[in-house]
């Protein structure tokens, strides 16, 4: 039996010269890697993953490691270097990956754990520039994701593009991938529903302003220094202003409200004017639709971050990516045939609202804030609330005509206002 140590090593060394001599085969078509290691992952029996193997590898490899400013995943490791392409093990704690493109070929494979992945297109509209682009996202399916499971990753515009939401932790990602394949860049990452960014900051002025906010933050948002720095931001660029504000959804959302902000501003409503007069009403438009959903992610993560249990995390992975009941059920489904959906996603809501109302948590509710809104609904429903929920999620709760009764009609708003809050969105929509 090999050294626990030795392990990644020497499977990753097998698994990178298979792969290096069929890829040698082809003159290194990086179109070609996809299949090759999809094909190459399929034979690769390692075995289980531990995360103490990956320790006592890391201080013994001489195998070069990623540098800061490339690392992706919560702890990734390089554990073979071929020509033109390495493998790596990506390891997650509480990582979900944005909606993004590939600069890159390659396949990946599950080691442990599970991921919800979805997988989504981009249906380019208009072009602003090569790191910009408006159009239309559309998520095209979601798929369960358990140990042993396989995708390939083509790259470029018309390749995979995808998120990943992981569900135990941690959970871990073997990759064989290309280091970059020149004519697929940028790598851009997609936010629905209409926008694609290259995310990388492009220049000084970005850092500066991403300080600024920061420092801004820390000292209670003064409005004394929000004028400057509005100014400055809206001397920036479609793109780079889309980048700044999607960096910072909650901050950018409040050029669109009634806030103290506004004074630095001018009056109500004048940010969202500005918006408009800056980069035209469609433009701003799909910017300001771009931020909100932003919003709305950034919470769901950080409810992420407060949960634990496996099925808690898979049901708030469907409320990420789900872009409808039809796909949150299909995938449901493809998790466990068993599965009922309805009563999955009732229970489930359920389930956390009762997180929100947890005396020996009380501080869950001041980081998700949707989360304790939920608990209000649902403690003012009583009993009712097992009904009403799995009527929400099914979409079977009358919404166009009255409900007789006083405790109906109460009902009926307490579905109403479940139905509106944006986390619960996919649940809404067919």
């Amino acid at each position: 039996m090999p050294d626990a140590s030795s392990w990644l090593f020497s499977h990753a060394s097998a698994l990178g010269a298979r792969v290096q001599e069929a890829w040698d085969a082809v003159h290194r078509d990086e179109k070609a890697l996809p299949d090759i290691a999809f094909d190459a992952l399929g034979r690769f029996d390692p075995p289980a993953f531990r995360l103490d193997d990956v320790s006592r590898f890391l201080l013994t490899t001489k195998t070069p490691q990623p540098a800061a400013a490339r690392v992706f995943s919560d702890m990734p490791v390089n554990v073979y270097r071929g020509d033109g392409f390495y493998v790596e093990v990506l390891i997650w704690v509480d990582g979900t990956t944005s909606i993004h493109q590939h600069a890159f070929s390659g396949a990946f494979r599950v080691l442990h754990g599970s991921s919800l992945h979805s997988v989504y297109q981009f249906e380019e509209k208009r072009r602003i520039n090569s790191r910009t682009r408006l159009g239309r996202v559309t998520c095209t399916g979601m798929r369960y994701l358990k140990r042993g499971d396989r995708h390939r990753i083509r790259s470029g515009p018309g390749g995979l593009a995808h998120a990943l939401f992981h569900l135990e932790r941690p959970s871990v990602t073997l990759v064989v991938r290309t280091d970059n394949d020149p004519d697929a860049n940028p790598q851009l990452t997609l936010h629905p529903p209409a926008l694609a960014l290259d995310p990388r900051t492009s220049d000084r002025l970005e850092e500066a302003l991403r300080r600024w906010v920061t420092v801004l933050d820390l000292l209670g948002e003064p409005v004394e220094m929000a004028g400057p720095l509005v100014d400055r931001i809206f001397d920036l660029d479609f793109g780079r202003f889309a980048r700044f504000a999607l960096a910072y959804p909650d901050f950018a959302a409040r050029l669109d409200a009634r806030t103290p902000w506004e004074r630095a501003l001018g009056a109500p409503g004048a940010g969202r004017r500005r918006l408009d007069a800056r980069f035209g009403q469609k433009e701003a438009g799909v910017l300001m639709r771009a931020i909100l959903e932003q919003q709305r992610c950034e919470s769901l993560r950080r409810t992420r971050g407060d949960v634990t249990d496996p099925e808690l995390r898979f049901f708030l992975a469907l409320l990420l990516n789900g872009r409808s009941r039809d796909q949150v059920f299909a995938a449901l489904r493809d998790r466990r045939a068993s599965d009922d959906p309805a009563r999955f996603c009732s229970e489930a809501l359920l389930r956390l609202a009762g997180l929100a109302g947890d005396p020996e948590r009380p501080d869950i509710g001041e980081r998700s804030p949707w989360l304790r809104k939920l608990h209000e609904i649902v403690t003012s429903l009583g009993g009712d609330a097992r009904a009403v929920a799995r009527r929400v999620v099914t979409g079977s709760f009358p919404k166009d005509r009255p409900t007789p009764g006083a405790g109906a009609a109460a009902a009926g708003k307490a579905a109403s206002a479940l139905a509106a809050l944006p986390a619960l969105r996919a649940l809404s929509g067919d």
